[in-house]
């Protein structure tokens, strides 16, 4: 069978969701600390709905999208109560092996953006071009992320470099610093992965399986030469095929653990997220997060 190695952005993806994601609000991406209530449900004919209302502190966000799979097109469409809408679509149709999306998105805060994602896959090899056209802003301009990658299943090495071009279309200063690498090295049970990012910023770690129901995962993070390097230990195990624990310790002195219990009748899947700051005492950060979701969530 023909392997696709994994694109820069790919490179530790399971490490991460192990270390960091899985504790996470999917939204703003840190320690989720508030209530969720998911739905999902899909047709026969392709179409699935989904809905997410959180309420975080004094915010509350809600959002709803509906989703279309099929020939020739997948097609997505999400609003939310801050007055944002996203328009998706993408297609596998144009040329063997090349899939393109195209993106809309209006927000107040950003205003309206463009993007355009061409993914090419071969045998062994792998490539993508990103484009994101701002309109206002700070960040006015369009920018682009050129990734590639090329390995078989033991062993892949993948890069990604940026370029950007300002509002009048002049392309703005490139930098050989400005080039990220990783490298994933697989073997059956264990993955271990190298990342090189800008400024210094490395990233070493490795997922190991212990059993069908463990996982174990570890990584070192410095973000630059001046900074104090940062370990982080990650552990899951499916203590039955419907309660899953989830358990990350950080050398900052972060603790975070997950409870996951999925129900048959209904089709419901509950969460528990919690953390600590040991360097503050062993009192749990609140309020603890909860997540509820209904359906196919």
């Amino acid at each position: 069978m023909p392997f696709f190695p994994p694109l820069f952005g790919d490179i530790g993806k399971s490490l991460k969701k192990l270390l960091e994601k899985s504790f996470n609000d999917e939204k703003d991406k840190k320690l989720f600390t508030g209530s969720v209530l998911k739905f999902s449900t899909k047709n026969g004919e392709g179409v699935q709905i989904n809905s997410y209302t959180r309420h975080k502190g004094d915010e509350i966000l809600s959002e709803i999208s509906a989703k279309y799979s099929g020939e020739p097109a997948n097609i997505s469409l999400t609003l939310d109560n801050k007055s944002s809408i996203k328009l998706t679509g993408s297609t596998t149709k144009l040329y063997d092996g090349l899939e393109a999306e195209l993106s809309l998105k209006y927000g107040k805060k950003k205003g309206a953006v463009g993007g355009l994602n061409l993914t090419y896959q071969k045998d062994f090899v792998k490539c993508a071009l990103d484009i994101s056209a701002v309109k206002s802003g700070e960040n006015a301009g369009i920018n682009n992320e050129l990734c590639a990658s090329i390995g078989e299943d033991y062993l892949s090495v993948g890069g990604s470099y940026p370029i950007s071009l300002s509002p009048d279309l002049k392309l703005n200063a490139m930098k050989f610093d400005d080039l990220s690498i990783g490298v994933a090295w697989n073997l059956k049970d264990l993955s271990c992965t190298l990342i090189n990012k800008p400024d210094n910023e490395v990233k070493m770690g490795f997922l190991q399986k212990m059993s069908g129901s463990t996982t174990l995962g570890a990584e070192y993070h410095v973000k630059g030469l001046d900074k104090t390097p940062k370990l982080t230990f990650g552990l899951q195990h499916k203590v039955s095929p419907e309660l899953t624990v989830n358990g990350a310790l950080a050398s900052t002195g972060t603790l975070s653990g997950k409870l996951t219990q999925k129900f048959k009748e209904p089709n419901l899947t509950a969460a528990l997220t919690f953390g600590m700051d040991l360097t503050k005492g062993y009192d749990l950060i609140q309020p603890v997060g909860v997540t509820v979701s209904l359906g196919d969530a």
